[in-house]
């Protein structure tokens, strides 16, 4: 099972996702037509302890804060 998250227009999503592969977090970006727009991340099995939950959320939020991941 995945959650689909629609990436903000005003951030270049790859660099977050290559930011966050950096800090050990690795989700998936969108397929399609989705591409370049939205994030998957799993939240099954070993994805679902909340102290995961947690790193996944304090990474991407630190990746948002950063001006030069935006265009």
């Amino acid at each position: 099972m995945i959650n689909v998250i629609r990436a903000p227009d005003d951030v270049e999503e790859a660099r977050v996702r290559s930011r966050l592969l950096d800090l050990g977090v690795e989700i998936g970006g969108g397929l399609g037509a989705l591409a370049g727009k939205v994030w998957r991340v799993g939240v099954m099995s070993g994805n679902a302890p909340i102290s995961r939950v947690d790193r996944f959320l304090g990474g991407l939020e630190e990746a948002l804060r950063r001006e030069s991941w935006r265009p």
